[in-house]
């Protein structure tokens, strides 16, 4: 993966997000109120290894079509067969990554990214990156 290469979470800003597991990330009511500027994020937890030229497509797409709305971007991402985990953040559209520490033996590879930005769809972004896991389309 470059660190040129692009990256980015609910529909509405109604709640805070939480990890209720290693797998999932939900929201839960907010006593707060929306922000002003319509702000909100998203937060993504994929197990699995990426696949580095899906990896470095999708952020391009994504930023060439919701780029003004995604304000900061992070994470830490799997990249199949590399021994480091890579770690990438971005501010609107331009993002910066390098390669982090290394996996230890027998942990789970997982991905873990979070979207902050302005009418994010969390549905395209799950979809979107599920897309890149080196075993996508696999069983087709």
């Amino acid at each position: 993966m470059t660190p040129s290469s692009p990256w980015s979470t609910p529909r509405t800003c109604s709640g805070i997000w939480t990890r209720s597991s290693p797998r999932a990330w939900r929201t839960r009511p907010s006593s707060r109120s929306p922000s002003p500027t319509g702000s909100c994020s998203v937060g993504i937890d994929l197990t699995g290894e990426l696949d580095e030229e899906r990896l470095n497509r999708w952020p391009g797409t994504l930023l060439r079509t919701k780029g003004v709305d995604i304000f900061r971007s992070k994470g830490i991402l799997a990249l199949a067969r590399a021994p480091k985990q890579y770690v990438f953040q971005g501010v609107h559209m331009l993002l910066v990554g390098e390669f982090g520490r290394d996996w230890h033996d027998g942990e789970q590879r997982r991905n873990r990214l979070v979207f902050i930005g302005r009418d994010l769809d969390r549905e395209a972004l799950e979809r979107g990156f599920a897309d890149c896991l080196a075993t996508a389309g696999a069983a087709a």
